[in-house]
């Protein structure tokens, strides 16, 4: 039973953002995904796509070309093309995520989206 005593409402919520802080982003989002159910596949897809990403900029030859891509040539480059593959599939699993979660959905509809 949670208290209703003003005080004791916002020591919670103190200690409540004072664990939250102490967590690297990567935890905070793994903690969250734990927390509201969110489906093995979008987890997943979600660290999947982003530790493929890492591993992109982890090589030289990757980095090095990134940096040099002009936007005109982007298009038609294979290196963008397979970054871009990865940043959808990342963008997708948030989306999954935070609007089709049946409790984070209706939070991000109400405090997220402006």
């Amino acid at each position: 039973m949670q208290s209703t005593d003003d005080d004791a409402i916002k020591s919670n919520l103190a200690n409540h953002i004072r664990n939250l802080v102490m967590l690297t982003p990567l935890e905070v989002l793994e903690k969250s995904i734990k927390d509201y159910g969110v489906e093995d596949s979008v987890a997943t897809d979600l660290f999947g796509a982003y530790g493929e990403f890492l591993s992109m900029l982890a090589e030289d030859g990757t980095r090095k070309a990134l940096g040099e891509l002009r936007a005109k040539d982007s298009r038609t480059d294979s290196t963008f093309k397979q970054v871009r593959k990865i940043s959808e599939r990342f963008e997708k699993a948030l989306d999954a995520m935070f609007f089709e979660n049946v409790l984070l959905g209706p939070l991000t509809r109400k405090y997220g989206v402006f």
